[in-house]
């Protein structure tokens, strides 16, 4: 008798999985298109890249598990779509003023002339940095390269390493500084 429970409870989950995994293909079929040609019309051809963001809020939708909660699955899967986009367009143009303000840096007075003495120099003060970072505690480091390096946010910095957005926003500050000091210190001391 338990046998035949356990066989028919086994036969239940795979056809409820299988009848989920059709139903995601229905969705699939049913909405990219209309997806991917939104983002594309929204946002322009990428990056990021409509298709892969598509992709990534149907993984999302996935991930849920349950559908039933959802109301409209096409508005769920285009707000994730878009805010997905969003957030990596913010991120880009995070990424990209950090890399301008470590540009103007290392360059500020003679942007067109990197000669091998300022690369030379660039790389010696990146150095002093990463000997910097290498001494500072863990936490301390950490919450600087998430928000300065991949370009977190306070929040999400504090919410990565499961502190609180002051002592997050502390740390970064503390590290700055720290750096700042050491650069300073390596300048006026002859070679």
């Amino acid at each position: 008798m338990d046998s035949e429970k356990s066989t028919s409870k086994s036969c239940n989950t795979n056809r409820h999985k299988h009848d989920y995994v059709a139903r995601l293909r229905t969705l699939y079929q049913a909405h990219a298109k209309h997806i991917i040609n939104g983002l594309r019309r929204t946002f322009g051809d990428g990056p990021p890249e409509p298709e892969d963001i598509t992709q990534i809020a149907f993984q999302k939708l996935i991930e849920r598990g349950n559908l039933a909660d959802i109301r409209d699955v096409r508005s769920f899967l285009w707000r994730t779509a878009r805010n997905l986009t969003l957030n990596e367009k913010r991120a880009m143009q995070t990424r990209a003023s950090y890399d301008f303000e470590i540009e103007n840096l290392f360059f500020a007075q003679h942007r067109d002339e990197a000669t091998p003495e300022r690369l030379l120099h660039a790389k010696e003060q990146l150095q002093c940095i990463d000997e910097v970072l290498r001494q500072m505690p863990t936490r301390r480091r950490r919450s600087f390269l998430l928000h300065k390096v991949e370009a977190l946010s306070i929040a999400e910095t504090a919410k990565t390493l499961g502190i609180s957005k002051s002592t997050a926003h502390r740390e970064v500050v503390k590290a700055g500084i720290e750096i700042d000091v050491y650069l300073q210190m390596r300048a006026e001391t002859p070679s």
